[in-house]
Parts: structure tokens; C-alpha cells; sequence
């Protein structure tokens, strides 16, 4: 089955040990492609980084929404005045996670799975 998939997590109370096991379902997941972990205040700094350890494995996931106004291939992360500076990722975290969603947009799975793809030209293509 080839169809996209989504994984919901909005609003969920999720907390580091959550990320860690979501970390788990992304390694090797070539399926998922949209999760929302919006408005989960318990969600530390060591959570998110988590999440963005994992994204360097992982090729389909395009967009992981954290708040409720999301553009795609971001990661981004508005702070609303109810939540904590500590359930927020760092800047080098959200960036790190940016850059890994962009590629998966870009097509980064197809050029390092598909092997009858020629790698020079896809990798030139993706990087303009």
C-alpha cells in the first residue's frame, strides 16, 4: 500500500518518553508523511531533539506540525504566550529539523533508495 499517511498527535499531553517512542515508529517508516504533534506543552527540549535526531534517517515525512499555523516542509515553532520557554526546541534544533524536512520535500528518499535513479543528476537537480 502506497498511500500517505498521517500521524495525529495534537493536543495528546505528549512528554519526552512519547518522542522516543515516535522516534522508534520513524526508524525505518518510509510511509509516514505528516505528523502533528501541535500544542504539547510537556514536550522538552531533549524530546524535540529526539524527533530531529531521527528526521536524518528518515526519507517521507514532509511536514511536522508543532502549532496550529504550520507551513509545509518546516518545522516551525510560534510560541504562544501560554507555553514554556523549556517545551520548546532550541534554534539548532528547529533548524536541523528544517533542513531534513526540506530534503524529504525535495525528494531525498527517491535519490537514496530508488537505485536505478542516476544519483549525480538527481542530487544535482536537488540541490537547485
Amino acid at each position: 500500500c502506497n498511500s500517505t499517511q498521517y500521524l495525529i498527535l495534537h493536543s495528546c499531553d505528549l512528554d519526552d518518553s512519547h518522542c522516543s517512542a515516535i522516534a522508534q515508529v520513524l526508524d525505518g517508516n518510509n510511509s509516514i508523511e505528516l505528523i502533528s504533534m501541535a500544542q504539547n506543552e510537556r514536550i522538552s527540549a531533549e524530546g524535540w531533539t529526539t524527533i530531529a535526531d531521527i528526521l536524518e534517517k528518515n526519507y517521507s515525512l514532509h511536514h511536522l506540525h508543532t502549532t496550529a499555523d504550520e507551513n509545509f516542509c518546516h518545522a516551525r515553532f510560534t510560541q504562544p504566550n501560554y507555553v514554556s520557554e523549556s517545551s520548546v526546541p532550541s534554534d539548532p534544533c528547529r533548524t536541523k529539523m528544517d533542513f531534513y524536512l526540506k530534503l524529504n520535500c525535495a525528494g531525498r528518499g527517491n535519490l537514496l533508495v530508488d537505485s536505478k535513479s542516476d544519483s549525480y543528476m538527481g542530487w544535482i537537480e536537488l540541490i537547485i
